[in-house]
């Protein structure tokens, strides 16, 4: 029972994401989801394959207010600046999300949510993508240590 609550809320809340993100975006060719783009650029082609973030940095972006700007880093370097876009908060707080435009290009969001579970956990849930581009991140836990880790975006689009 749980585990299918949970399961409900991650589709409401990737729902609610890809709704803003359409509503950022505006009007885009559209491409089936589960079709592989194998020809598309990878915008973060220079960053490392996997960037520790500390969460307690991502969940002070729920305090902040739309336009304000933001600048997260990782190992001492920025990783993301952006703009605040937008912030939603669904069924009684239990998700919010933050969606934050990245300042080096058009083409990409952070988006950041944190769903506090029926037991009162708190899980977290986060990706770094554009459109148009052949690569993300993927927020990580290990062991309680919050990394992003990039991915093909073929592979977050298949799951």
């Amino acid at each position: 029972m749980k585990k299918q609550f949970i399961t409900r809320i991650l589709k409401i809340s990737l729902t609610i994401v890809l709704l803003i993100k359409m509503s950022i975006s505006g009007h885009t060719q559209i491409v089936p989801v589960n079709e592989p783009r194998e020809d598309l650029p990878k915008l973060f082609a220079a960053v490392p394959d996997s960037v520790p973030v500390n969460i307690e940095v991502l969940t002070s972006l729920f305090e902040k207010q739309n336009g304000n700007s933001i600048t997260i880093l990782a190992n001492g370097s920025p990783f993301v600046e952006g703009t605040i876009m937008s912030q939603v908060t669904k069924f009684s707080n239990t998700i919010r999300t933050v969606t934050v435009k990245l300042s080096f290009t058009e083409k990409a969001l952070l988006v950041f949510s944190r769903i506090t579970l029926p037991s009162g956990n708190t899980s977290y849930r986060g990706h770094i993508n554009g459109k148009q581009t052949g690569d993300c991140f993927e927020l990580v836990n290990q062991n309680g240590r919050y990394y992003f880790s990039k991915q093909s975006i073929n592979r977050l689009r298949l799951e």
